[in-house]
């Protein structure tokens, strides 16, 4: 069986001599990997297209235990080479290493897609967004239904209120200081600002949170918060 897709580019590896296995995110099927035969000689036409970050168009040949790419044409490089960036390079291959991670194999993520998507054009603009990486994490963890709880502490179950509250990387979530004190846990602690602000990731767009405006000691914070939070799930 064979099938056409539109897919983004997430991981490629050598595999024997001349061929690579090429892992992507498919809108309509989800995450798979696939040999590209050849792939790795001077001569091929599809190793071009099989780069990191790109969106393609892939013809698909299923096999009973690998599938092989038999065509793939580059619709959208989002800029990529406009914009080489140390930290743009860097927070793209860090997005694609996580979407890999968090996207099982041959299950729809529409969602998950579209948003992969959308945060490599904001990405690769010539504009930088200092919070992008750090919304893009809790957004794409709370997509794969691994968001934190921000409302009522993990252990007492009672409402958070604004004071002194602790953040639970492991459990993921919010416990109170009462809790916190009980359990003797190493939690990290957590501004009432910081828990504003990943509240409002929860329900608004993430180029409408970009335009939040954050003072530097919170923009670090809510990067320490998202870089822990995302170690200790996946």
């Amino acid at each position: 069986m064979t099938f056409n897709t539109t897919a983004i580019i997430l991981n490629r590896r050598a595999f024997k001599e001349s061929d690579l296995l090429v892992t992507f995110l498919s809108r309509d099927l989800g995450k798979m990997t696939a040999m590209a035969i050849g792939a790795k000689k001077i001569k091929s036409k599809l190793a071009g297209h099989l780069e990191p970050l790109r969106e393609v168009k892939l013809m698909v040949a299923v096999g009973r235990e690998i599938h092989k790419l038999g065509q793939a044409v580059t619709m959208n490089t989002f800029g990529v080479h406009k914009s080489q960036t140390p930290e743009a390079v860097w927070q793209a291959q860090r997005a694609a290493e996580l979407v890999e991670k968090v996207s099982p194999q041959w299950q729809k993520e529409t969602k998950i897609y579209d948003f992969f998507k959308q945060f490599l054009s904001l990405n690769f603009q010539s504009k930088f967004f200092p919070n992008l990486f750090s919304f893009f994490t809790f957004e794409l963890l709370r997509l794969a239904g691994l968001s934190p709880e921000l409302q009522n502490c993990l252990h007492c179950h009672d409402v958070i209120s604004p004071g002194k509250n602790y953040f639970d990387f492991q459990h993921g979530g919010l416990i109170c200081s009462n809790c916190a004190i009980k359990t003797k846990e190493q939690n990290q602690p957590i501004s009432n600002e910081a828990i504003k602000v990943l509240r409002y990731l929860r329900h608004y767009s993430l180029t409408k949170s970009l335009a939040l405006k954050l003072n530097d000691n919170l923009s670090l914070e809510i990067k320490n918060l998202a870089e822990n939070f995302v170690n200790y799930q996946i």
